[in-house]
């Protein structure tokens, strides 16, 4: 059985159906219609698809960005960390594996690119207790005293920040 989704083009406002907009916007993106597309996957309700569109072949990353930052998806926050890796853009690209809930990559993406405060920015008081760990021990092994000191206090080991903090007095 054939469709003929031109001639549900006309109607396609008023339906309310996801399920109808979804199969809409794969024959709108079949014909490479991406912008169609993306307003039909909206209203499917398929963020992730959005942001697939949105980043390649629209190249509208900001919006992207605006919109996992918005959603929250997990899917979508990945599929822009892996656009921003590469396009060399790390700062975000770890912003976004912390949103995916990729916080190893995160980690390693800051750790390698020397970009750890943008780690700790996006992390903010929503770290575990391992994370923090390893972003204390990161800065432990740069001598940043004053920054392990802080996250091993956020690690709630405490007699280890009070000796960092002490090596930060004696410096000066």
């Amino acid at each position: 059985r054939t469709k003929n989704y031109a001639a549900a083009e006309p109607l396609m406002g008023r339906i309310e159906t996801p399920k109808l907009h979804a199969e809409y916007a794969k024959a709108k993106e079949g014909d490479r219609a991406y912008a169609e597309a993306a307003t039909a996957y909206e209203k499917a309700n398929d963020t992730d698809s959005v942001v697939r569109l949105l980043l390649h072949p629209l190249d509208k990353p900001q919006k992207a960005f605006s919109l996992v930052r918005a959603s929250k998806s997990s899917q979508g926050a990945l599929l822009v960390a892996k656009h921003c890796m590469s396009t060399g853009d790390t700062r975000t690209a770890i912003e976004f594996f912390l949103l995916a809930k990729r916080s190893e990559d995160a980690f390693d993406v800051a750790a390698k690119n020397e970009q750890m405060d943008a780690f700790t920015a996006s992390l903010g008081s929503n770290g575990t207790p391992d994370e923090y760990k390893k972003v204390a021990q990161y800065y432990e092994a740069r001598h940043d005293y004053l920054k392990a000191g802080e996250f091993w206090a956020l690690f709630r080991d405490f007699p280890k920040a009070l000796r960092f903090f002490l090596q930060c007095g004696e410096r000066t």
